[in-house]
């Protein structure tokens, strides 16, 4: 397979102010808004119901600030020396993530930028350095990103509208965005005219984007009243809005991975990253299965499915393995990270086939497990060898007795402050102070 093609071109410039955008990824439930021009966020506190009403593109916040947004492009090659970008928020981060890997320890390592700007302002990324590489860009809020400009807990929000793609610095635009050129207005009454056209067009959802500019401009410079104090019902309508969305909690967040639109990585010749081969189909282990993945999305799900599938007993045989060499002292297999052929060989390869099909059959329980070899006779066995043992199995590899096993730092303290009479064994609550002299711990460990 080959590899896919980044989207419409090796140069993808981007309008997000039409359903271009629909090909980004939207993350969280602060993204629901329009791509058309004139949508707006209800004002949380003040006599204004709007501050601004908005351009054309893809907002974070008309709903609420305290939502959470992430927001990513398709993926593409990297073949132009800048990226400028079309963005406007507070609190919120552009970054590109080349190769898929969004960590940057120190927040420095990949092209990024603060987006700081109440108005559509150009932001141009230098990814000189990163050409020849498949990235895709990411815009996010302050608790949304690992490597955020802003605080954590600020309440911040993003607007995007375009993206373009070039070589020469000097091509890249600047400052804050031209969206549309103004119109004449020469009269007072041209200008009222044209508000209550663009008014009644915005009440229809049809306004476009100079009509959108020119409520906003009138909005912002106090020639439209914002208020509510004279409608009733708006007042009603606006303090429930407030009211609900005072009572919004930030969002607990945790890291994770999201399921997104899938891709086959190159095979790197020697590991060198700059010699990439024919793309790898996604597939479990070629020695068990070639069949490639067909996968919708990254593959992941159906790699989880071949791993734990019945028909595997490759996966239950590692388990317990690991559990025998717990419980014993040593596995069946020695070498519990290792299975192949430089591995040791299974002690008692029956036993351990055996095992790995009960593991399956009762549903893959560790407890069930552990209790099946506990209450073996294997397990209760004296660790004193048997005259002329020693001389036959050294190793004890056919567990004649039970293994001597080192104890524990916390079971041995333990056992002598529970020989001098004064071992705690409550439960819960704080532990000792751990400055206190030792005579005085004597929680349990």
């Amino acid at each position: 397979p080959k590899e896919p093609k980044a989207p419409r071109s090796e140069k993808p410039d981007w309008t997000l102010s039409d359903r271009t955008s629909a090909s980004w990824h939207r993350h969280g439930n602060g993204l629901d808004g329009r791509f058309a021009p004139g949508d707006f966020r209800v004002e949380t506190k003040g006599d204004a119901v709007l501050g601004r009403i908005l351009p054309s593109g893809l907002h974070s916040h008309t709903l609420s600030t305290k939502h959470s947004a992430v927001l990513t492009s398709p993926r593409f090659k990297v073949t132009t020396d800048f990226i400028s970008v079309q963005a406007m928020g507070k609190g919120a981060t552009l970054r590109l993530i080349p190769d898929n890997y969004p960590l940057s320890p120190g927040g420095s390592r990949f092209p990024k930028a603060a987006i700081d700007s109440s108005k559509p302002s150009w932001i141009t990324l230098d990814t000189a350095y990163r050409k020849g590489s498949y990235a895709y860009l990411e815009l996010t809020l302050p608790d949304d990103s690992p490597n955020p400009d802003g605080k954590a807990g600020e309440s911040g929000w993003f607007g995007v509208r375009q993206v373009i793609f070039h070589d020469a610095k000097a091509n890249a635009p600047k400052g804050e965005a031209v969206i549309v050129t103004a119109p004449t207005l020469r009269t007072v009454e041209d200008v009222v005219v044209a508000l209550a056209t663009a008014a009644k067009a915005w009440g229809r959802d049809q306004a476009d984007e100079a009509q959108v500019a020119l409520l906003d401009a009138a909005l912002r410079h106090g020639v439209l009243d914002a208020g509510y104090a004279t409608s009733p019902g708006l007042t009603k309508l606006v303090a429930e809005y407030r009211r609900l969305e005072s009572e919004l909690t930030a969002p607990r967040r945790a890291p994770g991975l999201w399921e997104a639109p899938g891709f086959n990585q190159p095979l790197y010749v020697r590991g060198d990253h700059r010699k990439p081969a024919e793309p790898i189909a996604r597939r479990f282990l070629e020695i068990l299965d070639v069949k490639p993945f067909d996968p919708a999305g990254s593959g992941r799900l159906e790699l989880a499915a071949k791993i734990g599938a019945a028909d595997n007993p490759l996966t239950a045989r590692v388990m317990v393995n690991r559990l025998w060499h717990h419980t014993f002292g040593r596995g069946l297999v020695g070498t519990v990270d290792n299975f192949g052929r430089l591995g040791d060989q299974p002690t008692h390869p029956e036993l351990l086939d055996y095992l790995a099909q009960r593991f399956i059959a009762e549903r893959w329980s560790i407890k069930t497990m552990l209790r099946t070899l506990v209450l073996s006779d294997a397990f209760q066995r004296s660790s004193t060898p048997a005259a002329g043992v020693a001389a036959r199995d050294g190793a004890n590899d056919l567990l004649s007795h039970m293994r001597i096993r080192r104890l524990e730092g916390e079971a041995l303290r333990d056992s002598c402050i529970a020989l001098a009479g004064r071992l705690d064994t409550r439960m819960y609550g704080p532990g000792d102070n751990a400055l206190a002299p030792p005579r005085e711990q004597v929680r349990r460990s």
